[in-house]
Parts: C-alpha cells; sequence; structure tokens
C-alpha cells in the first residue's frame, strides 16, 4: 500500500539518506527538520509497504513564485507514478500559496525528470552551468496563470 504524507521528524534521517541515493546533492537531517514547522516550505514523503520510496519538496516564500527543491524516488521504485504524485502534490501546495510560477533545476540529460516535468507543463527557461557538481542544470518554469 503506497502513502504520500508531509515529513516528520522520524523520517528526516531516511529523507536524507534517500536524497543522497538518488541526487548529487541532498538535504541534510538537520536542513530537513529545520523545515517541518515552516509555513513556506512542504516536504512530502511517500511509502509502500512501510518503506521510504519517495520525497518531494518546495518553497513559497516569495509573493509570486516559488522552487521545486527536490524530488528522488528509489531506483526501485521508478516508473511507478510516484513520481508524478509528488509533483502534483507540491504543485497544490504552491498553487495554495497564491504563487504564480514555480521553477525548478533538473540535471541536463536526466530525460526522465524532464518528461516528468514536463507533462506538467513546465518548460526550459535557462541552464546553469556546472551546478550540478559539474553537470548542468536545466531551469524550467511552470507559469501558475496559465493554469
Amino acid at each position: 500500500m503506497r502513502e504520500l504524507k508531509e515529513l516528520t521528524t522520524e523520517l528526516c534521517t531516511s529523507a536524507s539518506q534517500l536524497e543522497s541515493h538518488c541526487l548529487s546533492t541532498a538535504w541534510s537531517e538537520n536542513q530537513l527538520s529545520a523545515i517541518i514547522n515552516d509555513e513556506n516550505y512542504i516536504y512530502v514523503t511517500v511509502s509502500e509497504d512501510q518503506n521510504l520510496v519517495g520525497v518531494g519538496g518546495a518553497i513559497c516564500s516569495s509573493v509570486d513564485s516559488a522552487e521545486i527543491f527536490t524530488v528522488a524516488v528509489s531506483k526501485e521504485s521508478r516508473g511507478k507514478g510516484i513520481g508524478k504524485e509528488i509533483v502534483s502534490k507540491l504543485i497544490d501546495f504552491c498553487i495554495s500559496k497564491n504563487a504564480e510560477s514555480i521553477f525548478l533545476e533538473v540535471e541536463d540529460g536526466n530525460t526522465p525528470a524532464q518528461a516528468l516535468y514536463s507533462s506538467f507543463g513546465f518548460n526550459a527557461v535557462g541552464k546553469r552551468k556546472g551546478f550540478y557538481h559539474g553537470k548542468d542544470a536545466i531551469i524550467m518554469e511552470l507559469k501558475l496563470k496559465q493554469l
């Protein structure tokens, strides 16, 4: 059984470890603990049969824009719609905060992630050279006013 819920203190270590296994940059346990009660952030976890298989986070701290700062799904659980479920929840949060646009960075060459974001209407708007330990990042934006 799959369960999507907001991050709890008990899951900070596991969430940080999952990010570390999936991404070239990861949030630490302390960083995750610090955002749990901050209303500008959302960080969700997805578990299957009590195993953490996906995480994602967004921040809405400016008047009109938001950022999805992480989406990670364990290798064994990819292709099951978990990433889509996470991104959908993050977008809903940003809409609830009245964001007009959502930005994110995705590693250049990460075709599955780029396709996922494009399926929600995100478009490439720029590039950050060397953003991911020497690898370029594609900056993508979703304009919520279009929705």
